[in-house]
């Protein structure tokens, strides 16, 4: 039986939600075998993750600007692999996807504050990293793919993805969106953007 996660509207008065939330995601990480993937036991994997939930700290002043869910990443594993375990048709070749000039990504484990795309809707991408917010950094394909282990389609029903801090080969942006109602991962060009399209974006670390 599928771990479930919940989305929770973030209340900075109740911080028993954020690790309950994590917990899940991190059991939910575990599940499709992401320890494994990291060379880490299941135990080990949990207690690193509540040890992240702990030392995280809710910021208002992201929050405001729309980064207002919490999510559990680990960026040592591959894209293809989040998107085999997730079972999203890969259009496009993830493995190939590079990281924006700039967009610095982080290691190992983290709880990053963020939003998918919601605060961004109907920008194009290079719109969005010539004008995004200071404290923000564009969000990467990894951090979609992750968060839609957790959510599934929900999120992707919200709006389509797109990942202005990743490129292809090409310079075209990788998105995630509902192709027939099964998730999928094409590109589209960085000046494309649509009332259904929004850019994913975090935090700094």
């Amino acid at each position: 039986m599928a771990v479930e996660v919940p989305v929770l509207q973030f209340k900075p008065t109740e911080p028993v939600n954020l690790l309950q939330m994590i917990e899940a995601q991190a059991r939910r990480l575990i599940e499709v075998g992401v320890h494994k993937k990291v060379g880490i036991d299941d135990a080990k994997f949990l207690d690193d993750a509540m040890a992240k939930a702990k030392e995280f700290v809710y910021s208002m002043k992201l929050a405001n600007l729309g980064l207002n869910r919490v999510c559990l990443i680990h960026y040592g594993v591959s894209d293809r692999f989040l998107c085999e375990v997730g079972g999203v048709s890969m259009w496009s070749d993830p493995d190939k996807f590079t990281s924006l000039k700039g967009v610095v990504v982080p290691d190992g484990l983290q709880v990053i504050q963020c939003q998918f795309g919601l605060a961004h809707l109907n920008t194009k991408p290079r719109d969005f990293r010539a004008n995004h917010h200071l404290p923000e950094i564009p969000g990467i394909a990894k951090e979609g793919l992750t968060a839609f282990l957790y959510w599934g389609k929900k999120l992707l029903e919200e709006c389509n993805m797109d990942f202005p801090g990743s490129h292809s080969k090409y310079g075209y942006v990788p998105y995630l969106h509902l192709y027939h109602e099964y998730p999928a991962l094409h590109t589209l060009n960085d000046r494309h953007a649509g009332p259904d399209f929004g850019s994913v974006a975090r935090g700094s670390i």
